[in-house]
């Protein structure tokens, strides 16, 4: 009996050997395989491996539009409201003066 349970453990921990040396296998080609992804991603879209350079550049350009149109709907809002302004006092001295009792 303690044969049999002997052999019983070793076929365990051997096969639990060969199961972590296939899974360290397994990673290290599946870094390989990230890695090529990676870089055939780089290659088919350089603009997006750019560097910290070009990438404060693009972000300092985006900020200026994103300022502009700000800019831009601020100024038509107060043109508007400006208007309106104008239009209430029109209304004002147009209307007929209630005289006190």
């Amino acid at each position: 009996m303690k044969t049999y349970l002997s052999i019983v453990g070793v076929a365990l921990v051997s096969a639990c050997m060969g199961s972590m040396a296939a899974e360290m296998a397994t990673q290290t080609t599946r870094e390989q395989r990230m890695d090529d992804a990676l870089q055939g991603y780089r290659s088919t879209h350089p603009d997006k491996n750019a560097g910290p350079v070009a990438r404060t550049e693009e972000s300092i350009k985006h900020g200026a539009r994103r300022a502009g149109h700000a800019i831009k709907h601020g100024a038509e809002r107060a043109g508007h409201a400006i208007g309106r302004v104008g239009d209430k006092i029109e209304d004002k001295i147009e209307a007929p003066r209630k005289t006190a009792p």
